[in-house]
């Protein structure tokens, strides 16, 4: 089981879903991290990139112990996944009773608007489900899952989408990263890095020391609050694993 390899003092976290191990990078300020993704040119990206256990691994069937960490991650996962209660009952099993889950999938408006400009979205990158906000916090609470708190974000991920599908051809990838190949397009890449300026999470980046985010974050800001009442890409769900004898 992966959980015993750890040998960190920190206490332990798992991004399920990990990509190209971006959340893994943030997460290692606080946590033993361990990283977990199907998709194996993932893994091997985040291997590259981060000195952690990256493991390829089947979110609705995770190699891990009952009980064995205190936070998991999984961000634009249970989407992709054919049996979506299973894979957040996976995330709750791997759970201590106490610990904390993080739980983000897009918004079904997002989803819808994104299928309606681009009809071969959910074959690039591979999603199988749309979930309605009541859908998705039932699957959700009845996983031993308590929700505490939900958020609504990532406008800006809709404006940087919707400028991807005009610049690259359909790509016939199942893997998140398929449309959102800046990595790979001088103009994607272009386009990334400027938006990424008008988000808070360029503080997380290498490039956080732009004197430009003086005067973007604001702007970022001001435009996030606003997209995010009307159309936000993605909702967030902040939850924690209560005793069944606690029901």
């Amino acid at each position: 089981m992966i959980a015993d390899r750890t040998s960190s003092n920190k206490a332990v976290a798992v991004d399920i879903g990990c990509g190209h191990g971006f959340s893994v990078y943030k997460l290692l300020k606080n946590y033993h991290v361990i990283g977990v993704d199907i998709n194996y040119k993932n893994v091997q990206i985040a291997r590259k990139r981060f000195d952690v256990i990256i493991c390829v691994m089947d979110a609705e069937k995770l190699a891990i112990k009952n009980d064995s960490v205190q936070y998991i991650e999984m961000s634009d996962v249970v989407e992709h996944v054919g049996d979506a209660p299973l894979c957040l009952a996976e995330g709750a099993r791997v759970l201590r009773a106490g610990g904390w889950a993080t739980i983000s999938v897009p918004t079904a408006r997002s989803e819808r608007l994104l299928l309606r400009l681009r009809p071969s979205y959910f074959d690039e990158i591979g999603h199988k489900n749309i979930f309605e906000e009541e859908e998705i916090k039932y699957l959700i609470t009845t996983s031993q899952l308590k929700i505490k708190k939900m958020i609504k974000k990532d406008f800006l991920v809709i404006v940087e989408m919707i400028a991807t599908f005009l610049v690259s051809s359909k790509k016939r990838e199942t893997d998140q990263t398929s449309i959102h190949s800046w990595r790979e397009h001088k103009i994607l890449f272009l386009l990334h890095v400027f938006l990424i300026h008008f988000d808070k999470i360029i503080w997380d980046t290498p490039i956080w020391w732009s004197p430009f985010v003086i005067i973007t974050i604001p702007i970022g800001y001001i435009i996030n609050a606003i997209g995010n009442k009307i159309i936000p890409k993605s909702v967030t769900f902040f939850a924690v694993k209560h005793n069944e004898l606690d029901r």
